[in-house]
């Protein structure tokens, strides 16, 4: 794959929508670093469109204050609609369909309100919300493959759709943002495989319905967090299978009546 293919899998996707992001329409070179100016709306509806995607090892996005929607449910000309087929006049109204919001895979790179150069936060705000079930807002996937962001609203609300997911090797560092998973089994953080890590510095996580952790590492995957808080229906953290949670200054509310703040064995 190219990065021609990060337009295909969401940003073409949006010349198809009533909101549009202006792009040049000239096809990047292959391992092309592709910027994404905000603030404005991406929305993409099909399965696997994903809202902005880095596929393979030289291939970068960078977007600064962007709005994504992903797994929006649309009519034939692509106007997002809600339930009863009607427009949807504000984000609200929006019902699902089904994608991941912000994806690395394979060694590619995403920068969400991060300078790529120097690798501070450009000072704006971005949101991520995805409404599909096994519809994560970013998700890191494979070794190489690294998301950096920062002052990011993410929100699923989708069954088993994490809030931010490392996976394989992929390795996600978020500041100064929050997370939020309504959905069934819809962690917040989760790295899962040797060398997955995630590093979150002042970051809010609530997850609010059933068998929803705030933080869980399997399988030797990794999360550091500083500062920030976990408020979770279920354990506030999770580890199994040789995972690590490092947790400082992190404040921890656990709320379901059988919930705990800690489930060292996996249980």
């Amino acid at each position: 794959m190219t990065a021609l293919r990060t337009r295909r899998h969401g940003l073409d996707r949006l010349f198809a929508t009533s909101s549009i992001l202006a792009l040049v329409m000239a096809a990047p070179p292959a391992h092309a670093r592709q910027e994404v100016g905000g603030p404005a709306p991406i929305i993409t509806s099909a399965t696997d469109a994903y809202g902005l995607q880095a596929p393979d090892a030289g291939s970068a996005v960078t977007s600064s204050g962007d709005s994504i929607y992903t797994g929006v449910k649309t009519n034939a000309s692509g106007t997002p609609i809600q339930a009863n087929g009607t427009p949807a006049t504000n984000p609200s109204q929006y019902v699902s369909s089904g994608a991941t919001g912000a994806y690395a895979l394979n060694g590619g790179v995403v920068w969400l309100n991060v300078n790529p150069s120097s690798g501070a936060a450009t000072g704006v705000t971005g949101l991520v919300t995805t409404l599909g079930a096994t519809s994560d807002g970013l998700r890191a996937d494979g070794a190489g493959s690294k998301i950096a962001a920062a002052k990011e609203t993410i929100k699923t609300s989708g069954a088993g759709s994490l809030g931010v997911s490392a996976l394989n090797g992929g390795a996600i560092t978020l500041t100064g943002s929050s997370v939020t998973g309504s959905g069934t089994s819809a962690t917040g953080l989760g790295a899962s495989g040797v060398g997955s890590t995630i590093s979150a510095t002042q970051v809010t996580v609530v997850s609010t319905n059933f068998d929803s952790y705030g933080a869980g590492a399997i399988d030797s995957g990794a999360i550091d967090m500083l500062g920030g808080s976990i408020t979770s229906s279920s354990s506030a953290l999770r580890v199994a299978s040789n995972g690590t949670i490092t947790a400082t200054n992190v404040s921890l509310t656990a709320t379901a009546s059988n919930a705990i703040g800690c489930s060292p064995t996996g249980a």
